[in-house]
C-alpha cells in the first residue's frame, strides 16, 4: 500500500515537471509570459521602434496648462449722435433757441449753426409810389376790389410799394397778376424777391440721453422741424461762438 502511494507521488511529480517544462504540448508553460521565452515568440519583433519625440511632444502636451477660452469682445461705443432744428426765421429766432438748448444743460461748445440757401419768393407787386396822393388813390382801389396788401418800406428800392401777395414759384404769381389785369388793375408787376438763407441749429456729440431729450423739446424758438437727424449737406456752417 505503501509502495503504490509513493509509486502514484512519483508519477505526480514527473507529470507536473512536464507540465512546466512545456514537454506536454497543449499545457501552458509557467515561463510563457516570462522573458526570454515572450520576446522568443515576438514575430518582426526587430522593426519595432520607440518614437522618443512623440513621446516628449505627447508629454509636454499633457502638461502645458490649457489657454484660457477668449472673452467676449466689449460691444463699440455706441456713435455720438447729431440733431438741428430748423429753418428758424432770422437771428432773435436763433438767439432764443440757443437760450433753450443751454436751459437742459447742453455745452455751447457742441452749438453751430448751419446756413442753407434759400430760393428767392415771387411776388405780385405794385410799382413805386410815386407820391402820396397816387399811394392813396391805389389804395382805395386795392380796397375796393376787395385785395389785400403790405406797404413795404425795405429794401430802398421797393420803398411804399405794395405788396400784394407771395407765391413758391413765378407760374403761380403770374397766373395772380393775369387774375388782377382781368379785372382792370393796373400798375402791377411780377417780382422774384430774395429770402435770407435758412438758419439750423445743429448741435453735434450727442449721448443717447440727450438725444432722445432733445428729440422730445417743444419751443416755439426751434421752428416748425423742431429737432431731427443732421442733414448731409454741403451748405455753410459756422461755428457759433
Amino acid at each position: 500500500m505503501l509502495r503504490a502511494f509513493v509509486l502514484a507521488l512519483l508519477i505526480a511529480n514527473i507529470t507536473f515537471f512536464a507540465w512546466t517544462q512545456g514537454w506536454l504540448g497543449a499545457a501552458h508553460s509557467q515561463t510563457a509570459d516570462r522573458e526570454p521565452d515572450r520576446l522568443q515568440r515576438q514575430v518582426n519583433a526587430e522593426h519595432v521602434k520607440v518614437n522618443a519625440a512623440a513621446s516628449r511632444q505627447a508629454a509636454s502636451a499633457s502638461s502645458a496648462p490649457v489657454a484660457p477660452a477668449p472673452s467676449k469682445s466689449s460691444p463699440a461705443p455706441q456713435a455720438l449722435a447729431c440733431l438741428e432744428a430748423g429753418p428758424l426765421a432770422d437771428d432773435e429766432a436763433m438767439q432764443l433757441a440757443r437760450a433753450t438748448i443751454k436751459h437742459i444743460g447742453l455745452s455751447t461748445a457742441n452749438l453751430s449753426v448751419r446756413q442753407e440757401e434759400t430760393p428767392p419768393t415771387w411776388a405780385v407787386i405794385t410799382i413805386k409810389m410815386p407820391s402820396r396822393d397816387f399811394q392813396t388813390r391805389k389804395e382805395e382801389t386795392l380796397k375796393r376790389l376787395h385785395i389785400p396788401y403790405t406797404i413795404l418800406h425795405s429794401p430802398p428800392e421797393l420803398d411804399t410799394s405794395l405788396l400784394l401777395s407771395q407765391h413758391e414759384n413765378q407760374a403761380q404769381a403770374q397766373a395772380q397778376f393775369d387774375a388782377h389785369e382781368r379785372r382792370g388793375l393796373k400798375g402791377i408787376r411780377v417780382l422774384a424777391m430774395p429770402r435770407p438763407n435758412a438758419q439750423y441749429l445743429h448741435i453735434n456729440q450727442l449721448s443717447a440721453s440727450q438725444h432722445a431729450e432733445l428729440l422730445k423739446l417743444r419751443d416755439k424758438a426751434l421752428g416748425p422741424r423742431r429737432f431731427m437727424a443732421c442733414a448731409a449737406t454741403s451748405g455753410n456752417t459756422g461755428t457759433s461762438p
